[in-house]
């Protein structure tokens, strides 16, 4: 099991722990590092299929980004005493795009899937390089960045990768060519810039991270309706399995006493729904003066059901999330 997760390296939170969560992450895996063999559908000159149980089997696709804006480029190198044309493709991802939403590992709008592709020939060699082209960090102010550079596939012409084949050698002479001809068509401050995450996103980011924690008969809702427009943010329901009903209130910025009586409401009306909350959190970048003092007030006060309020504060770093 170890093994087959290991398909979904840089996700966040738990790996898939079904075989069809498993297969979802490879086909996507295969989707975008074979996609220059797969392009051209039935009509490709070469097809990777896959099946659950020996059911039947279904063509995997070529996976590329779903760009909201693109620049492309057209250069030549001198490769291994040869010279030949690198042609490329940089831009932004449309975060709000279906295809962009049903991302799991590339081309989603979060900072693990900044970066462009190297492909030699129709192959892809490597994913989500940044720091190695234009020695940048990842930043929220990155997400969205994607792209692709297409080296032809000619003897001699590729740049080395590691003995066991696992990483291009970034230390090769032919891979810093390469990296230098990128860098004279797209500086680093030319890089397109998304911007940085809005509330939303990082609402979106905290579902998918509880999403992999939890269990199969849970329910989780986003932006669950409760009582008359009512919405809350995030509702984790276990209560199948005896568990707690957590609430989640999402933050971009500091935590403010009124963020507090938000989840006040929150609990309230969830509690008019006929749910009893177990605790509510409010997840935010820091706190500002005062939310101490109104956290331990409220822990003293009582819900309709005599309840204590149980409320606790977390910063986005707790949930492995860069706001």
């Amino acid at each position: 099991m170890t093994y087959m997760q290991s398909v979904a390296f840089g996700r966040r939170g738990a790996r898939p722990r079904e075989i069809g969560g498993i297969m979802d992450y490879l086909r996507e895996h295969l989707g975008v590092m074979y996609r220059g063999y797969l392009e051209g559908g039935v009509r490709a000159t070469t097809q990777i299929l896959t099946s659950i149980d020996l059911g039947q089997p279904d063509h995997v696709d070529p996976v590329n980004p779903d760009f909201r804006s693109k620049d492309n480029f057209r250069f030549t190198l001198t490769l291994g005493g040869q010279q030949v044309t690198v042609t490329g493709v940089v831009g932004l991802v449309d975060k709000d795009s279906r295809q962009t939403k049903s991302r799991r590992l590339y081309y989603k709008h979060a900072p693990e899937s900044q970066g462009i592709d190297i492909r030699v020939g129709k192959r892809t060699v490597a994913t989500r390089l940044i720091s190695e082209i234009w020695e940048r960090d990842r930043h929220p102010s990155l997400n969205g960045v994607a792209g692709e550079f297409i080296i032809p596939g000619a003897r001699g012409v590729a740049p080395p990768t590691l003995n066991n084949k696992t990483s291009i050698d970034f230390d090769s002479p032919t891979w810093h060519a390469i990296v230098e001809g990128i860098q004279q068509e797209v500086e680093k401050d030319d890089l397109p810039h998304g911007g940085g995450k809005s509330e939303a996103d990082l609402r979106d980011e905290l579902y998918q991270h509880i999403e992999g924690l939890k269990g199969p008969n849970h329910t989780l809702e986003k932006e669950f309706d409760c009582l008359n427009g009512v919405a809350v943010d995030i509702v984790w329901d276990q209560s199948t399995t005896n568990g707690p009903i957590n609430i989640y209130e999402a933050k971009k910025g500091k935590a403010a006493p009124i963020d507090l009586y938000q989840l006040v409401m929150y609990w309230d009306s969830l509690l008019m729904a006929g749910k009893q909350p177990t605790r509510g959190y409010l997840v935010s970048s820091g706190r500002t003066t005062g939310v101490n003092t109104l956290l331990d007030f409220l822990r003293e006060r009582t819900d309709a059901n005599g309840k204590k309020y149980d409320f606790v504060v977390q910063d986005w770093a707790t949930h492995g999330i860069v706001p």
